[in-house]
């Protein structure tokens, strides 16, 4: 039998179907095949800085069955577990996902940032693993 092959899509925005852009759709694209294909995929977003009430009210709009935990919110959305985090806690649990699997396939896609605090944390971020696949918007 062969080994599934683990992956993990990182992104600092929201999304599909809360937003859909080109990024997105292509990101969902990409995230039905590999799912289709039985790759062992983890979606990991960042809820940036949406307050919790607005973030639920556009999944209960978009018509979302979700989680809500102390650290974000989680749903499945065409069989794809999406786990999205809060700011205060995005890089923390980043971080310990690439600290327990080093050797993972990590696609990241997400908004260039001006020189502030998120941008040196999403660098520091590249130290940890070495499989780094970067899409730049």
């Amino acid at each position: 039998m062969a080994n599934t092959i683990k992956l993990l899509i990182a992104q600092y925005r929201l999304p599909f179907p809360l937003y859909y852009s080109g990024a997105e759709k292509s990101t969902l694209e990409l995230a039905m095949a590999l799912v289709e294909k039985k790759a062992d995929l983890t979606m990991m977003f960042n809820q940036a800085f949406i307050s919790d009430k607005n973030f639920e009210t556009m999944l209960i709009n978009a018509g979302l069955h979700y989680q809500k935990t102390e650290t974000g919110f989680h749903y499945t959305y065409k069989n794809i577990a999406i786990n999205i985090y809060n700011n205060a806690t995005f890089f923390e649990k980043y971080s310990l996902f690439l600290s327990q699997y080093p050797e993972i396939f990590i696609l990241h896609q997400r908004n260039l940032f001006s020189k502030s605090m998120y941008e040196e944390k999403w660098y520091d971020l590249f130290s940890i693993g070495k499989n780094h696949v970067y899409f730049v918007r």
